[in-house]
């Protein structure tokens, strides 16, 4: 199975994007 879209809501983008990008592995398609 793949995951192809998701919306998350978070107060501080940034330190979001560094999370799911390093710890994750996702990435970003668009903001």
């Amino acid at each position: 199975m793949k995951l192809r879209y998701t919306g998350v809501r978070v107060r501080d983008i940034d330190r979001s994007i560094r999370f799911y990008r390093r710890v994750i592995g996702m990435r970003v398609a668009g903001r």
